[in-house]
Order: C-alpha cells, then structure tokens, then sequence
C-alpha cells in the first residue's frame, strides 16, 4: 500500500516595516530658510526610504509658519489626525523647536502621541518619546525652546527700533505710500501723484466725473499723473470706474462704498485748508 507523506509548508516570518513620518517646518520664507526647509525634507526622505525595515508614510512640512501656535501650522495638524488614524507609528524630528515653541502644545502632543502609540524621535536632543519614563525632559526641553523663541523675538524687536533710531531701517513689506529705498531711507512713492489724490477726491464728491472733465477742473495736473493716480486709487477700492458702451466709450469714475466712507475725512481736512489759508493771509 503506498504510503502518503506530509510535507509541512516552510512558513517564513516577515516583520512588518515601521510606518515613519518625518515633520519639517522653518519659521520665514526668507531664502536661507527654505534652504533649510528643501534640506530637511530631502534628508528626512533619503534616510526613511534607506532603511529597509522602515515604510516611508510621508513627509509633513509647515513653512513659514511660526512653531509657537500648532493651531497654525496645517501640515502638523494633517500629520495628527494621520496619527489617530492609525497610519503612522513613528515621527522623526530634527529638534524640539521644530516640533513645537510652545510648552503646553508640545506636551499635551507628546501625550497624545504616546496613548495612540506612536514614538517621536529628536534628532538634536537625542530623544526617544518611547524610552522615556516621564516627561519631565521633554518639559525642560519644550521650556527651553519656548524660552528661546521669546529671546528671538525680543532681539529682533530692539534691532528694529535701533535701525529706526539711526533712520537705516529696511522693512520686509514696504508700507503704503512709500515706492522704495534710497540709502536705506523710505522714498515717497510717486509724489507728484499723490499731491493730486485729495482734490479729485473732493471733486468725485459732488459727482462722478469723466477724465476728461477732471483734467480740465484740476488745472496743472498731467495726463499721467492723473491716470497713475486714478489706477492707483482704484486699486486701493476708494473709487470704481465705469465703462459706458458709447462711441466713443464714455468712462466715468466715482467714490466706492470705501470712499464714500472718507466723505466726513475729506471734508474736515478741506475746511482746514480753507481755515488755515485764511489765517495766513
């Protein structure tokens, strides 16, 4: 009788690789920041995809969003409710700073990320959220940084209103009214428009007027200033301007809603005009 032999299957053991993130944020977007912030990335990126016990779940990257307020910075949120989710089993970050400036936020996502079971790395700190007993390096830490972030601030503040005093003070945006730089000093921006912006405001007050009309009434003024004045005042919503399908086409520009709003402004600066015009004679 033929005898039947069985074969047991060979069953291998495959480990399951560790799902890992990394979150990266800078604070700016000046140009040496985000050379910081495309470094990171791409470290963080090249080092998960190298480890081959490890599956690369994505990289959550905030930039130019300040580290004092999480409630800001979307990517770390999106990274969060991945965590809750179950999708993510470690987190890899550069340095506490990075993770959070603010104590309480930090720690209460520590937390967080702790009871889903989920392990934060820092880099800088030489940190690992799962070997520790407690939290009081972490708090020490997260203090520190905040501390930090507090300290950054202050020193940028008083270099400001030191360039302010010294009258060499460059801002980032410049402010309204103002065109550009000229050694380091603020440059009115097109004076000889924005002489004229007051009285044809006073003008578009009585009425909607046509170019051609305010051109006549505003003796002195140019073609060009009063259409770089016209464009610029539209811009800013103090008046709209209004295409008629004529031939020729009639244009004619009027106070907006926001303009309408000056109405008691210009006024006022009108009769003190007239006041002080009158005392000086």
């Amino acid at each position: 009788m033929p005898q039947v032999e069985v074969i047991k299957p060979i069953r291998q053991h495959v480990t399951a690789k560790l799902r890992v993130c990394a979150y990266a944020r800078v604070s700016t977007d000046s140009a040496d920041q985000l050379n910081s912030f495309a470094s990171q990335v791409q470290y963080y990126t090249n080092y998960i995809e190298s480890r081959a016990d490890w599956e690369l779940v994505d990289i959550y990257a905030d930039r130019g969003i300040t580290g004092t307020d999480a409630h800001k910075r979307d990517e770390f949120l999106r990274m969060m409710e991945d965590c809750r989710k179950r999708k993510i089993d470690q987190i890899l970050v550069k340095s506490l700073s990075r993770f959070a400036r603010n104590t309480a936020d930090c720690i209460a996502a520590i937390r967080e990320l702790r009871q889903l079971g989920v392990t934060v790395i820092f880099e800088k700190e030489r940190i690992n959220t799962r070997l520790m007993a407690n939290e009081m390096l972490i708090s020490m830490m997260s203090a520190f940084a905040q501390e930090e972030s507090v300290s950054i601030a202050k020193n940028l503040r008083k270099g400001i209103l030191m360039r302010m005093n010294s009258g060499n003070f460059r801002l980032s945006n410049l402010p309204y009214g103002y065109d550009h730089y000229e050694d380091s000093r603020l440059s009115v921006q097109n004076g000889e428009a924005n002489k004229w912006k007051l009285l044809i405001l006073r003008n578009l007050l009585q009425r909607p007027w046509r170019f051609n009309e305010l051109r006549k009434d505003l003796e002195g003024i140019s073609q060009k200033v009063l259409t770089d004045s016209l464009r610029s005042m539209e811009d800013d919503g103090i008046i709209t301007r209004t295409v008629y399908p004529e031939v020729p086409p009639r244009v004619e520009y009027a106070l907006s809603e926001l303009g309408e709003s000056m109405r008691p402004i210009i006024k006022a600066m009108e009769q003190w005009g007239i006041t002080y015009k009158e005392s000086r004679q």
